[in-house]
């Protein structure tokens, strides 16, 4: 499957480069952000790996080894992942 981002999440993935880079350097800012975007590459080739999400048809897929969790839908007709949101697990979650 392809992952196609919507702009909250897009935004959500710049706004977590912009915090971790500015608090612990750009370096680590660019692994978090990769190891996110492993995740996704691993939701992407197993769509069902996540748990049903808080929202009604959308799963969640905690991020191994950081406090990050990717919430996505499948769109089995289009062949896509759509990752709605990517929050901090301490964030209120708003979709």
């Amino acid at each position: 499957m392809i992952p196609r981002f919507t702009e909250a999440a897009a935004r959500d993935l710049e706004d977590i480069r912009s915090h971790i880079g500015t608090h612990a350097g750009i370096d680590i800012a660019e692994q978090v952000v990769s190891r996110i975007g492993i995740t996704i590459t691993a939701v992407c080739r197993f769509p069902h790996i996540g748990h049903a999400g808080h929202v009604r048809d959308t799963l969640e897929m905690r991020v191994p080894r950081l406090p990050f969790v990717v919430i996505y839908r499948i769109e089995t007709s289009k062949g896509e992942i759509i990752v709605l949101r990517v929050y901090h697990t301490s964030r209120n979650r708003r979709m």
